[in-house]
């Protein structure tokens, strides 16, 4: 049997039922896939940290209860991981959550307050050397 349970204007929407033991459904256009949970994950609570959805636009993410959206156009290193390295997020102490295999941590300040952590990219002066 076919994981594709029905097509709408463009959108796929799957069930794989040996893929995990939460209930999820995968919605597919084009190229992009996101994925979003029926039922909360138990562990969120002894974690402290998880992801509840990704999509072409950002990761919604738990941290100690409470629920953040992070847009590519915050953390765009983000945009081209793989669904396991977004997935494997955990607590780095109190105050920060950590992508191990992607060697990204963030404040929780951060995701509380993010107008007081704006993204600045420091120029080097190589960059403007001539070619």
């Amino acid at each position: 049997m076919s994981p594709i349970f029905i097509r709408e204007k463009g959108y796929a929407f799957k069930i794989y039922s040996n893929e995990e033991e939460r209930m999820h459904v995968h919605v597919v256009k084009e190229d992009k896939e996101a994925k979003f949970w029926l039922e909360p994950k138990v562990e969120v609570a002894t974690k402290g940290a998880d992801v509840l959805m990704i999509n072409d636009k950002g990761i919604m993410i738990s941290v100690q209860g409470q629920d953040y959206f992070l847009s590519y156009n915050r953390v765009p290193w983000m945009r081209n991981a793989t669904i396991s390295e977004v997935l494997d997020v955990r607590m780095s102490g109190k105050n920060a959550i950590e992508w191990p295999k992607l060697d990204v941590d963030l404040e929780v300040d951060s995701l509380k307050h993010p107008e007081r952590y704006p993204l600045i990219i420091k120029r080097n002066e190589l960059d403007f050397v001539a070619q």
